[in-house]
């Protein structure tokens, strides 16, 4: 039977000069972008993406001790980051950020820290941590993020590929989001509401109807909106509507964004018959409306590029895999559970199994269809023992 062996998250754990060194080698971009970070590691364009992925798996190897602990568990080292350019590396269940703090630390090379090579661990931006939706009494996801402004470019730059380059005024709808002020959506919608010029950005009422008049004269001004807000507020709204006999109808210059959130609703409802309510209720065109799919343990976002298909960024790759052989992707068309690859998680860990079902187009879009039973999922306990 395996002992406890917890791991002290407050103290620096020992890597060896020559192991540090030798590891160093195989990832000089990395180790440089992190020293003198101009732009973020996981924008960097004269990589590709394999190359930049070897490169962090290398780094959360050494300085993840989690994500350490899970690899050595798979068989996987340090020493096979070779095999990231033709086989997933391990994929993380997301369940170990309720379990370990799950993200990267100061680690000793003989009697120096790492923090002297590695400048992030000194950055004057206060480190984040943001917790998943629940109660306080429920275990919930917790993702610390030693730099923001990683998020910030991450979030920056998904939204201006897939939205373009124009000023957008962000209308937020976030019923339940309160009560969780460590949200990373509403880190999100806080900072595009910040790069909006006119700074008509601003949380909507939960109260009351959607202010028409006000939106129509945005419209009027030449300004674009975005409506923003998780599925089951949105379908709250239009029923407030729909009691007060105030008919919906969106102007074409204004979109609208779910976030999902569907697992709080006091109803079950399919996505299909979900854009459907929306398009109805909004009465607006199928292309108005868009969804974004994002996590706590995740700091980039995949958005819809027409319809019901997600579409990630560069930096992010979304795989459908075999619940019973996590390393196994299947084939398009094949329904299996959600792993991200995400670069931008540098500081965390950028390979996670999800908890959510889904199945990819021959285009690698995505689309998300529920959740697995929690009984599919494996759980993450034994990556905090030691076998004895």
């Amino acid at each position: 039977m395996g002992t406890n062996s917890r791991l002290n998250m407050n103290e620096p754990f020992s890597i060896s000069s020559q192991t540090f060194e030798h590891f160093k080698q195989r990832m000089p971009e990395l180790h440089v972008s992190l020293a003198e970070p101009v732009t973020p590691f996981f924008l960097n364009s004269t990589l590709n993406f394999d190359e930049k992925l070897a490169h962090i798996f290398v780094f959360q190897y050494l300085l993840n001790p989690v994500y350490q602990k899970y690899c050595t568990a798979l068989g996987w080292s340090a020493d096979d980051y070779y095999r990231c350019f033709d086989e997933l590396p391990p994929l993380l269940p997301v369940q170990a950020f309720k379990d370990a703090a799950v993200w990267t630390h100061d680690a000793l090379v003989g009697d120096t820290e790492i923090s002297t090579y590695l400048t992030h661990l000194k950055a004057d931006a206060q480190p984040l941590e943001f917790l998943s939706s629940g109660t306080s009494a429920m275990q919930r996801s917790r993702h610390r993020v030693l730099n923001p402004t990683f998020y910030d470019a991450s979030i920056r730059a998904a939204w201006q590929a897939r939205f373009g380059r124009d000023n957008w005024i962000i209308w937020a709808y976030t019923p339940g989001y309160s009560e969780n002020p460590q949200s990373s959506l509403l880190y999100m919608i806080d900072r595009l509401m910040e790069w909006d010029h006119t700074q008509e950005s601003r949380y909507l009422s939960l109260e009351e109807c959607l202010p028409l008049q006000q939106l129509n004269k945005l419209v009027g001004d030449g300004h674009r909106v975005m409506l923003f807000g998780a599925a089951f507020g949105w379908l709250d709204l239009i029923e407030r509507h729909e009691r007060e006999n105030e008919p919906l109808s969106l102007p074409r210059e204004v979109s609208i964004m779910e976030t999902g959130g569907m697992k709080t609703f006091r109803r079950a409802i399919s996505r299909v018959d979900l854009f459907e309510r929306l398009v109805q209720g909004f009465n607006c065109a199928p292309e108005q409306l868009h969804t974004e799919y994002g996590m706590t343990e995740c700091l980039s976002q995949a958005y819809t590029s027409k319809g019901l298909w997600l579409e990630s960024p560069d930096w992010m790759k979304i795989v459908v895999v075999d619940p019973d052989q996590p390393n196994k992707v299947l084939e398009s068309g094949q329904e299996g559970q959600i792993g991200i690859v995400d670069l931008a998680n540098i500081y965390s860990c950028s390979f996670m199994l999800t908890g959510d079902r889904g199945v990819q187009d021959e285009e690698g879009r995505f689309q998300v269809l529920g959740r697995w039973e929690p009984t599919s999922l494996r759980g993450c306990n034994f990556l905090m023992e030691q076998d004895g």
